[in-house]
């Protein structure tokens, strides 16, 4: 896709994943602080930090970056981690939030602080490449991506073009989780993953998808294909709800 960027990488690849590190610094900045140990003992994890979504609670407010993310008085451990590797990022909703339910998909502070090549300068999907082996697509939920949409046959050309062994899909709401976020009838973007993006995650063999949301950890494998859930960056954990689908190994935690 013509968003793409490469980075020189090894032939094994190693990259720290996780997401919803809002409205708790000093819990973002005891995992940040873990991270950095992990990279000094084996510095093959200085890759980058996968993030999937909700970075802060509401991301149209200035000071909830400086209060919940930049903040060298309440999280230095990430501040050391932010200036040692890069944070590949998706959009969370909460990017889009003024803490009142009233939401700006626009996300302006979330594009002034990662300027990444977006396809799109009005939403938020792109690709990247970890050396020639390793390409992952991140995809924007929260800007139009209905059958026939841009997106959507942005992320099929990319997928079918490919030349990469491993492909890895990443998005704020997964379409397999636990937690309270575990209902499809109250999460929509849920159906549109397995209405939507699943026959593209099959047919173009992904092999992992990584999304957050849900404050926990879980996996599933569904046909093959690894669904991770991400989410215990920072903000409160949420108690897991065993939510077994057909066709499908559950690990929470």
């Amino acid at each position: 896709p013509d968003s793409s960027s490469t980075a020189t990488a090894p032939s094994s690849v190693r990259f720290f994943a996780y997401g919803d590190t809002r409205s708790h610094p000093e819990i973002h900045n005891e995992l940040a602080a873990e991270m950095l140990s992990m990279v000094k003992a084996a510095p093959s994890f200085g890759s980058f930090a996968l993030v999937s979504g909700d970075l802060v609670a509401a991301g149209l407010r200035e000071s909830d970056w400086y209060e919940q993310f930049f903040i060298p008085t309440k999280a230095p451990s990430v501040q050391q981690l932010l200036s040692q590797i890069p944070f590949m990022a998706c959009m969370g909703n909460h990017e889009a939030s003024r803490w009142n339910w009233i939401y700006d998909y626009n996300a302006t502070l979330f594009r002034q602080k990662f300027p990444y090549p977006y396809v799109d300068p009005t939403t938020f999907y792109w690709s990247f490449f970890y050396g020639p082996n390793v390409q992952f697509f991140i995809f924007d939920q929260y800007h139009q991506y209905e059958a026939g949409s841009r997106q959507l046959r942005w992320l099929e050309q990319g997928l079918s073009q490919s030349t990469a062994k491993w492909k890895f899909l990443v998005y704020h709401a997964p379409g397999y989780t636990c937690g309270s976020h575990h209902n499809p009838r109250k999460v929509p973007e849920m159906i549109k993953v397995r209405t939507l993006l699943e026959p593209l995650i099959t047919k173009y063999n992904v092999q992992v998808t990584f999304g957050a949301h849900n404050h926990v950890y879980c996996r599933y494998d569904v046909n093959g294909v690894q669904h991770l859930t991400l989410g215990g960056g920072g903000a409160w954990l949420y108690n897991v709800t065993d939510f077994k689908l057909p066709n499908s190994m559950l690990m929470c935690g």
